[in-house]
């Protein structure tokens, strides 16, 4: 189930649509759950207080940081709230944080959701955050409009979003969102990638928590991730597998940086650069 928040600020206006430059926030709540409710495990109300309380408490923290849910359009929400330009990234970082805490209240209540005492299913979140221009107003034809926004920044959030599966991250934001909220937050550059649909790489980094969170072994984690980074982008394969390494000890379990590590061991194997 996905959804979307904007952060923006109209520049230019229409009578129906504007220019705006915004932060568009991509959320997937990720669950088996229908699957397992519709063989018959849970009753019929049960799968429809899922269906509606479940969303809603992943994105419970939204609205208090100014962000809005315009509609829902199949998977998808939209929503324009207009807040000054430098808070744009920082109000949508907030509002990803609080998505991933609500979902710790969610896990607690799935087995009264959905009536499953024993192996409730599963849930996780993933995010995706990008800033950049759009146009958003009421966009369609004379017989059918809606509000809603379009352009290069909502597809690069949703492919952004995806990525999560690839490093088994939560939240991944663009380049340009990481340079608007470094000084407030912990963020760790995972990869280097090109969007589908986009010639030229970006960089994407992943949002740990607010300023000062990590204790010493997630610092230390983070130091040599950097590091395997760096080498690896050097093609000094055998430097960046030793710092990947690391990384890992401090950080057991770190899906980035054992997919980077597999990703090294196929290129080294057939001698191809970064």
């Amino acid at each position: 189930m996905g959804r979307w928040f904007c952060f923006s600020c109209r520049r230019r206006t229409h009578p129906s649509v504007a220019l705006d430059r915004l932060d568009c926030l991509h959320s997937e709540l990720r669950s088996r759950w229908k699957k397992r409710l519709n063989k018959g495990n849970a009753p019929e109300k049960k799968h429809r207080d899922t269906d509606i309380r479940a969303p809603d408490r992943c994105h419970s923290g939204t609205p208090g940081d100014r962000g809005q849910i315009h509609r829902r359009c199949g998977h998808v929400l939209l929503g324009p709230p207009f807040v000054a330009p430098s808070e744009h990234s920082l109000l949508a970082c907030r509002a990803a944080l609080a998505q991933i805490a609500a979902l710790d209240i969610l896990r607690a209540e799935l087995p009264e959701l959905t009536g499953l005492r024993c192996e409730a299913p599963k849930v996780d979140l993933r995010i995706g955050l990008a800033a950049g221009e759009v146009i958003v107003g009421n966009i369609g034809s004379d017989q059918a409009r809606n509000y809603t926004v379009i352009g290069d920044t909502v597809n690069i959030a949703s492919r952004i979003e995806s990525l999560n599966r690839v490093y088994c991250t939560q939240i991944l934001l663009s380049e340009s969102v990481a340079r608007d909220v470094a000084s407030e937050f912990e963020l760790r550059e995972v990869d280097t990638i090109t969007v589908k649909g986009r010639s030229e790489p970006t960089r994407i980094f992943e949002l740990l928590g607010p300023s000062g969170c990590l204790d010493s072994e997630a610092e230390l984690g983070r130091k040599f991730y950097a590091e395997g980074l760096r080498a690896y982008r050097s093609a000094e394969w055998t430097i960046a597998m030793a710092a990947f390494g690391k990384s890992l000890q401090h950080q057991p379990g770190d899906g980035a940086a054992t997919v980077i590590l597999e990703r090294i061991a196929a290129l080294s194997a057939t001698n191809v650069s970064a």
